[in-house]
Order: C-alpha cells, then structure tokens, then sequence
C-alpha cells in the first residue's frame, strides 16, 4: 500500500495530481486547506492505493517513498491588486459538501484512535466488565448492578466462567424475589394501583379471565375509578364477555363486603403525584379493604423512572408487583427497579397489552438467561 499526501493550489489541480500519479482506483482519505510559506492558501490531499503497479511503486520510491509529495512552488505575487469586493468573494468562498464530509469522518477517526479502540480488549483484561455491560443494556439500576457484581468472584476465571457464576446468582436473587404461583380464595378482593398508561384495567382482565375460563371461580368487578372517561364502560364490557356482575363506583365499600363467595377484582384511578390527592386515593382503596395490592409497572419504563414512580406507589401499600408489556422489550429493568423500592414480590408478568390474553408467573431462569444473553439452546 502507497500512502501519499499531494498539494495543489485548488483541490481539483491536487485530485488531478492524485489521478495521475495513482491512477483512478486511489483512494482519498483527507482533504484540508493549508497555508504555504508565503501565506497562500492551498489544498492538501491524502491519498492511497492499497494494490500499486510497479510503475506507481517505482514513482513513489524514486524519491525515498515519501509520505507526502513536494508542494507545488507557490505563485510570485503579481503586482496587480485584487479588489476588495473579490477578496471577500474569495474568503466566503463555500468549502464543497464532500470536503466536509471527508472532515467529519476524518475527526471520527482520530476521536476512536484516541479512545484507544477496541472494547474487545476491556473485556478481555476484566471479564467481569462484560456481565457490567449486560447488565446495564437490560436496564438494571445502577446501585443493584454494583452491588450483584460487588462479590462476585473476580477470578472465577474467563468470560464463561463468570457468566456462568452472574446466571447461577441472578437466578437465586430473582427466585427470592418472585412468587411461583399467587393463589386466590373466596372472598379476596384484590385491587389495582399504578401510574397512568401502566395497564392496571388490562390485568384485571386477564386475571379476570384466568379465574373465571380456566378455575371456574365466581368473579365481581369493581372500578374506583371516577375520574378517566369510559372506565365504568370498559369494566362492563369485561364483565359482559365473562358473565361476571359489576358494581357501581358509588356503592363499591358496602358490595365489597357481600360478595364473601367470590374473587372482587378493583380497579383503580391513575396512581397521582400529589401527596394530598393520595391520600384521597388511599382512604377510597382502604375502603373496599382489599387483601391484595397488585402495583402494576410497564416494562417500557426506564428503571429510574420506576424508582421515581414507586415512592408515591409505597403509600398505596402495595403488597404484590406486576409488570405488563414485557413482550415489547428484553429488558427487565422495571422489575427489578420495583422490587428494590416496593420491597415486595413479583407476582405476574403480562406480554400483550388489552383484556385478552393472559398473566404468566415469572421464571427466574427465563429472566435470568434475558438479562445475561444466554442462548437456551445447546444446555
């Protein structure tokens, strides 16, 4: 490979001496202005040719194969002045799309040269980064990455090795912090809590669903919710498909308390951010006295958000999680982020959104292999 720098007083003359030095397959790698010494501007082009003729070798090598050619001799001054107005035409003169371009990519290069390049090598030197970068594309929270990571056993050994070890302990963490199988008996009554958009009204359906198709159980739904338009509407339409019956929001407190031989499933208003509509919140959910408090997060939310969200959810008293949605992102960040601040377990997982469909339990191995992008097969 020849590598050569030509300069000419425009970048046409300076591609032209490229062109003919080179030939057409040459490959130009920089282009700039630069000042001679006599204060003229010129171009300077960088050019290469990865396969050379013998001809082009000997060209190059006739004088010692120099990385740069000698500047073409600048032009004598001429005593005839330049007027103003085409100086100014001169300065303001419009550096062209693809010199730019071939700049950008130029400062990119020497930018990832700086770096010191290839992550690769990172990984190699400290395994242990490789599981940190995992982690951290899954959404975990920063403070529950260094603290899984914390006693690891730096030398474990190689790549597979570690993540052998981060599966094994993912696992035990998640199966300490999830629920297999959430059981409900005659006479529950199980209400609703979240933020807005989270799809509380969409578990209550599958749950609905799962308890009435699936155990035969007799189910009553309740809304709270007086505040969203259409949400009496949605929770008869639910109730119309099962063949369950609906209470009204105004007398859900005194029903709640008849249906002893039933599963009540409550549906709840968006979870607010004020601490004063909370607490009305509250005192109309401790009404219905639910034995169950599902906090439904989605799993589209970024775990920090979660962590900001669950402080306005812990005075709901929450006492199982849900995160919904899980089938439109590999990560589990929001699981996790929930667990951590709620300080209770995951009870469901839901995949599509809308009524249909149904609540999984989680599996910690499932999760476990998501979040450090172990294949399944091949085990």
């Amino acid at each position: 490979m020849i590598i050569k720098t030509f300069t000419a007083e425009s970048s046409a003359a300076a591609l032209k001496r490229v062109k003919a030095e080179m030939g057409g397959e040459a490959i130009v790698l920089k282009t700039r202005q630069v000042s001679d010494e006599s204060s003229q501007t010129i171009f300077e082009v960088t050019a290469c040719l990865e396969k050379p003729t013998v001809d082009q070798s000997s060209k190059s090598l006739s004088s010692g194969v120099p990385l740069r050619s000698e500047p073409t001799p600048a032009p004598r001054k001429q005593s005839v002045k330049i007027p103003p107005s085409d100086r100014t035409e001169r300065r303001q003169e419009p550096t062209p799309l693809w010199q730019e371009r071939l700049l950008e990519i130029d400062n990119k290069l020497d930018r990832l040269l700086t770096l010191g390049g290839d992550w690769t090598a990172e990984i190699k030197a400290d395994p242990l980064e490789a599981i940190r970068r995992l982690l951290i594309d899954a959404d975990l929270p920063a403070e529950f990455i260094d603290e899984f990571l914390n006693d690891m056993d730096e030398n474990a050994g190689a790549l597979d090795d570690l993540t052998a070890l981060a599966r094994e302990k993912m696992v035990a963490w998640l199966g300490e912090h999830t629920i297999p199988d959430l059981t409900l008996e005659r006479g529950d009554r199980v209400v609703f809590v979240g933020p807005a958009g989270s799809g509380k009204s969409s578990v209550m359906g599958k749950l609905a669903t799962g308890l009435v198709v699936k155990q035969k159980r007799k189910v009553c739904l309740i809304t709270l919710d007086d505040i969203k338009l259409g949400a009496l509407d949605e929770i008869h339409s639910y109730a119309d498909i099962l063949g369950v019956d609906v209470v009204e929001p105004d007398k859900a407190s005194e029903s709640a308390m008849k249906w002893r031989d039933a599963v009540t499933l409550i549906d709840s208003p968006a979870m607010p951010c004020n601490n004063e509509e909370l607490d009305r919140l509250s005192e109309k959910i401790n009404a219905v006295k639910p034995t169950h408090r599902l906090a439904v997060f989605s799993a589209l939310v970024r775990s920090t958000d979660t962590t900001a969200l669950s402080a306005y959810v812990k005075k709901l008293d929450p006492t199982h999680i849900v995160v919904t949605m899980q089938d439109l992102t590999e990560s589990y960040g929001s699981a996790v982020a929930a667990i951590r601040a709620l300080g209770v377990k995951l009870a469901f997982v839901t995949d599509r959104p809308g009524g249909t469909g149904v609540l999984k339990t989680p599996d910690p191995d499932m999760m476990a292999r998501s979040l450090l992008n172990v294949e399944v097969a091949g085990e």
